[in-house]
């Protein structure tokens, strides 16, 4: 150019062909299969070729990803395990990391001005672990438990040694040396069994509780016992060895009554009238416990005393008696029960035994007499009475009870027959069936056993306990006289006992 003016001109034209240089991205680490786990590992990325005519191949927006393989980990590490590089250094080309679990890295950049991506999966070894476990978690004392260390991840283990607190071990844990991995351990107290171990040189340690369990208190009392049998309930352990007993209680009607001597006993024995619940108090290992057991008792009834009769016959008798309640005849007998408190038979308290202090009867406190009276007077020969009967030859219906139609008694009858039917009717025993004292004691036997079965008083009983008693169960036994009498066809004078009909 010239005083702004060109020296050569020139003029043409010209193709330009630009044809890209082909280059691959490729991966690689610097550690071989498989990895220790907690190792570091390099990956590093480069071009291939690196460079064309001595220019280098330009990289450029590289980006680097993790996948860990499946399935994550349950463990705080393996959970964290998705960042791809701890560091990236050379520029960008090199991903620094520690391997933890197998996973794949990725690299993505533009090689040349082509985005690629490579990648490179490493197996990484599995960090060692050690887990110990125990053939029984909860224990007696003394019991023999097995042990096992069980070491996985490692080619070469050993175990270092076992701990056991609070207390020092007993077993061949810690007496087999070198340790073994299974072994036993003898437990007096509850407490962790720990195991230290190599494995690849790293160290290794477990642990797992055993508890040593206290031993149950038991109570052997449950069942039924007849009225003032002797009971006796013991306290034991289920593991067979005698409890340290601090005490025992009994609850009943009365409310709860606390042993007071030889407390520390392990069976309370004695008789036994009132049914309720006995609970001891025992230490048992490091625990204080309770157990409990129910006694029921039965009552079982006696025989009220029948103190042989006394037959009255009084000369101030009518002997021509009158209809007393009518249409059921007149007065020919009658007999009166009687009600007695035999003092020889005195309450017993008792001296020990879940019912300790309880007084009751050991015998039925009460004798029955019967006096009875016969109006021999009336019944007797050429009495007034006799020579008002009718005779046989006596015919229709009784004005006194229509619905009579037995033949009318002769005098002969009232001397010779009648005494006995009477004195059978009123009886002389308690054993004579269809008689006003069969009628009358059992009844009040019957009632009174009920009452007396029941006359048991925490303390001293004296005879004002038994008299209400006796009067309840006498007023019942005179009711359900009169009620069998009549029910069974017998009235007073044995009415329809008699063969024939009586004129009063």
């Amino acid at each position: 150019m010239y005083q702004q003016k060109p020296c050569w001109i020139y003029q043409g034209a010209s193709e330009i062909v630009i044809t890209r240089m082909p280059a691959t991205l490729t991966l690689v680490s610097n550690a071989s299969a498989p990895v220790k786990n907690g190792q570091e590992v390099r990956f590093s990325m480069a071009s291939e070729p690196v460079a064309y005519a001595g220019t280098a191949v330009e990289m450029f927006e590289t980006a680097w990803r993790w996948q860990p393989d499946a399935p994550t980990g349950t463990d705080s590490v393996t959970r964290a395990d998705t960042t791809a590089c701890a560091s990236i250094v050379d520029r960008g080309k090199t991903c620094v990391r520690n391997m933890v679990r197998s996973g794949t890295i990725f690299v993505r950049a533009y090689v040349n001005g082509v985005e690629q991506e490579k990648s490179v999966h490493v197996d990484v070894k599995p960090k060692p672990t050690i887990k110990l476990t125990v053939s029984m978690d909860s224990v007696n004392a003394g019991d023999t438990v097995l042990v096992t260390a069980t070491i996985t991840g490692a080619d070469r283990d050993s175990i270092r040694g076992y701990t056991y607190g609070p207390e020092t071990g007993q077993g061949t844990c810690f007496t087999v040396k070198p340790a073994p991995k299974v072994c036993t351990l003898i437990p007096r107290a509850s407490g962790r069994m720990r195991v230290s171990a190599l494995g690849d040189g790293e160290e290794l340690s477990g642990d797992t509780p055993v508890v040593v369990r206290d031993p149950k208190l038991k109570l052997v009392c449950d069942g039924s016992w007849k009225f003032a049998e002797v009971a006796s309930c013991a306290a034991t352990r289920d593991d067979g060895k005698a409890p340290e007993v601090t005490g025992w209680s009994f609850t009943g009607p009365d409310g709860e009554l606390a042993r007071a001597r030889d407390v520390t006993s392990t069976v309370w024995t004695g008789e036994i009238v009132r049914s309720g619940l006995v609970r001891v108090m025992a230490k048992v290992g490091n625990s204080v416990q309770s157990a409990t057991g129910s006694v029921l008792v039965t009552i079982t009834r006696t025989r009220i005393e029948d103190v042989p009769h006394t037959e009255v016959d009084s000369s101030a008798a009518p002997s021509n008696p009158t209809a007393f309640d009518p249409p059921k005849g007149g007065l020919l007998g009658q007999m009166d029960p009687l009600a007695e408190i035999d003092s020889t038979r005195m309450p017993k308290p008792i001296a020990d035994g879940p019912n300790t202090g309880y007084s009751y009867f050991r015998q039925m406190p009460v004798k029955v007499r019967h006096v009875t009276f016969l109006n021999n007077t009336a019944m007797k020969k050429g009495s007034a009475f006799s020579l008002k009967q009718l005779g046989p030859t006596f015919t229709g219906t009784s004005s006194v009870d229509p619905s009579y139609k037995k033949k009318m008694c002769t005098g002969e009858f009232v001397y010779q027959g009648l005494p006995g039917l009477v004195r059978a009717h009123e009886g002389s025993s308690v054993n004579d069936a269809i008689s006003h004292v069969q009628t009358f004691y059992r009844p009040f036997n019957d009632t009174l056993n009920v009452a007396l079965a029941n006359q048991v008083k925490l303390g001293a009983m004296m005879k004002a306990d038994v008299q209400p008693a006796i009067r309840s169960s006498e007023v019942v036994a005179r009711r359900m006289s009169i009620n069998a009498t009549h029910n069974a066809d017998v009235d007073p004078i044995g009415y329809k006992l008699i063969p024939c009909y009586l004129v009063f």
